[in-house]
């Protein structure tokens, strides 16, 4: 499912639109469109931690914080955060899955 991703790291904020799916034991962001930001990312279910979001009327997101980086999912109508919350509630534990 592709999405527009938020990255907050030590040098800031960038924004990616990228693919987001599942293996057996990560979560995957790759984003290989040559006209776009690279990103290629598996994120260990085991290691992320859900983040409170501010709530906006205009738009739904949902953050997931591993190794001191934030990813936050922005849903533009296309589903992607019922699905990453149905996704992770059904294979992970650690997840507050509010």
């Amino acid at each position: 499912m592709n999405t527009v991703i938020e990255i907050t790291d030590q040098f800031g904020l960038d924004y990616y639109y990228a693919n987001v799916s599942f293996t057996s034991d990560s979560l995957v962001l790759l984003n290989s469109e040559r006209n776009q930001r690279l990103l290629n990312c598996r994120l260990p279910l085991t290691e992320l931690t859900e983040e409170p979001v501010q709530p906006q009327f205009w738009t739904t997101k949902y953050s997931l914080s591993y190794d001191k980086i934030l990813y936050t999912f922005v849903d533009y109508g296309t589903g992607v955060i019922p699905y990453l919350k149905r996704y992770l509630r059904q294979h992970t534990t650690q997840l507050a899955h509010n």
